[in-house]
């Protein structure tokens, strides 16, 4: 690259409350993972990929610096600028929280606005967080996250979901606690016969295997809320450009 210059804002804090933190080594493997998640799909080449971990082994310890002083930083790497976000993600089972890194490159065509249906078991503690880390994730691409305000006891419970996902353009299902209460297969069924495409975030604290039927399908395994954002991050435009909602994931630059 013919240069590479980081830039900082201001302090990460919003009126006196200090927000995450994070480290050296959380970044590198992070930026490692995400960068070789681009490379395996054909999103970026080899010698982009050489070039980027080079620049970031370089300016490490001042783009952790700058995410711990402002939450953003952006990393000028040749004719294209990196900005990294800062965000941080909450675990419903133990109330911790994790650091989710939003990665924007210029250049990057943003697409058409799209429409997410979000199903999971209607339990607060789990879908206030899931809702939440979902938001950071699906955003920066443009995605709005739609989802039933009903759990199945309430009336128009499958007029409700059958609307909100036959006017969706995926769908994500989580069924963390299915186990229990298997709603989240009914919605699955339902935008399987309306043919939307959609993930399965097949969570690795259930008892009970996913229906035979759907192990042809995307399944992300995931052992917490951390694992699944990230794989998510790594993994949606991908999955987009798969089903054909969008042509372009990122701007090349040879």
């Amino acid at each position: 690259m013919s240069s590479c210059r980081l830039w900082l804002s201001g302090p990460n804090s919003i009126e006196g409350f200090e927000l995450r933190k994070t480290n050296r080594s959380e970044v590198r493997r992070y930026f490692e993972k995400w960068l070789d998640s681009l490379f395996r799909n054909d999103l970026i080449n080899r010698h982009e990929r050489e070039q980027n971990l080079r620049a970031m082994e370089r300016h490490l310890p001042r783009l952790v610096g700058g995410l711990n002083h402002s939450g953003k930083v952006a990393l000028d790497v040749g004719p294209r600028c990196l900005t990294i976000f800062l965000r941080e993600g909450r675990n419903p089972s133990s109330g911790s929280s994790f650091s989710l890194f939003e990665m924007k490159w210029s250049g990057k065509e943003q697409g058409k606005r799209l429409r997410c249906f979000l199903g999971n078991r209607f339990v607060p503690a789990i879908s206030d967080s899931l809702r939440m880390n979902l938001r950071f994730v699906l955003e920066p691409s443009r995605i709005d996250l739609v989802w039933s305000g009903m759990d199945m006891a309430a009336v128009g419970f499958f007029d409700d979901i059958i609307e909100k996902i036959r006017t969706c353009d995926f769908c994500i299902f989580d069924n963390r606690l299915a186990d229990e209460k298997p709603n989240v297969y009914i919605e699955i069924g339902i935008a399987y016969a309306l043919g939307k495409p959609f993930i399965l975030a097949n969570y690795k604290g259930n008892h009970q295997p996913i229906p035979s039927d759907l192990t042809h399908i995307l399944n992300i395994h995931y052992g917490n809320y951390k694992d699944l954002c990230t794989t998510l991050d790594f993994n949606l435009p991908i999955f987009l450009r798969d089903v054909g909602l969008r042509k372009s994931v990122l701007a090349r630059s040879g």
